[in-house]
């Protein structure tokens, strides 16, 4: 159940730049932007979640991305590991959320200059470990570097699309047995290991992914999406689930959807919902789901 997130309100968000594939520079209604995110925020605190809030500072427009900023290797012992952005666009975001997590009282550590991290964006926690996106934001030398110091366990999946350059854009795991993916997205290697970890792994198709259907969150029995996939909510009922949907069209055109506006501070435990009995592992067999 996921109990706690921090959320980055938007008032000056903009796309001023190009550091992905999806971004598009001018495009933003800021105004709209804003709104859209109060209807995410209401939505979360309507299913129970709790929500803390940091004012997004003016000149830094990817700063609503919140997932990004870092990720808790150590729960108990409130341990912060801040992110290292790769590009220099987004480096002085980490100031704003670092003095934040040390007001809430954690220790925030830092990696080394050379190694470069974006945090919840690239790590998805399952079964007490993470799968980690390797390739366009980090490599292997970071990922092992903070396995070793922090006793953390990942699962490298090899990005070989540069539209997919954080790994909640094209993978969303939605419980222990059950995982979607994007195929053109990941290296053959990387989806093996995923058919062999996951006895119901479903494709995600071209529209699903363009409409943001990876970038979601689970909580308990509900899933929050991005409105605009009506297959994807079908699939993912047909599983068992709640759908909430949430428009966040403006946050699409700078490459984010609702788990990159989401940091998770409070998520236990991870993942309890199992399949319904004699379920079909095929899901996309459903001639009414393709």
């Amino acid at each position: 159940m996921l109990k706690k997130v921090l959320m980055c309100t938007p008032n000056h968000f903009q796309v001023e730049y190009q550091i992905n594939p999806w971004m598009k520079p001018g495009t933003v209604d800021t105004q709209k932007a804003l709104d859209q995110w109060h209807n995410l925020v209401a939505a979360y605190k309507a299913s129970g979640i709790e929500v803390e809030i940091l004012d997004q500072k003016k000149g830094l427009a990817d700063m609503v991305f919140a997932a990004d900023q870092g990720l808790i290797v150590s729960k108990e012992r409130k341990i912060l590991l801040l992110s290292n952005f790769k590009y220099t666009q987004r480096q002085g975001e980490s100031l704003e959320y670092k003095r934040w997590f040390i007001d809430q009282g954690y220790r925030v550590d830092t990696l080394p200059k050379q190694l470069t991290f974006e945090g919840g964006g690239e790590c998805i926690p399952w079964n007490g470990k993470f799968f980690i996106g390797e390739g366009f934001r980090n490599n292997s030398d970071t990922y092992k570097y903070i396995e070793k110091k922090y006793k953390v366990e990942f699962i490298p999946l090899k990005l070989i699309n540069e539209k997919f350059y954080h790994l909640d854009t094209c993978f969303f795991v939605l419980n222990q047995t059950t995982a979607f993916y994007y195929p053109p997205a990941l290296a053959e290697k990387s989806i093996t290991k995923l058919e062999q970890l996951f006895p119901n792994l479903i494709e995600f198709t071209t529209q699903e992914i363009e409409a943001f259907a990876a970038n979601s969150v689970v909580t308990e029995n509900s899933v929050f999406m991005q409105t605009g996939s009506q297959t994807f909510k079908d699939k993912v009922e047909f599983l068992g689930y709640t759908v909430i949907q949430a428009d966040i069209s403006e946050f699409i055109k700078s490459g984010g959807g609702i788990h990159c506006l989401t940091f998770e501070l409070d998520r236990q435990p991870q993942f309890q919902i199992t399949l319904k009995e004699n379920f079909t592992l095929k899901i996309t067999s459903n001639p009414n789901l393709n």
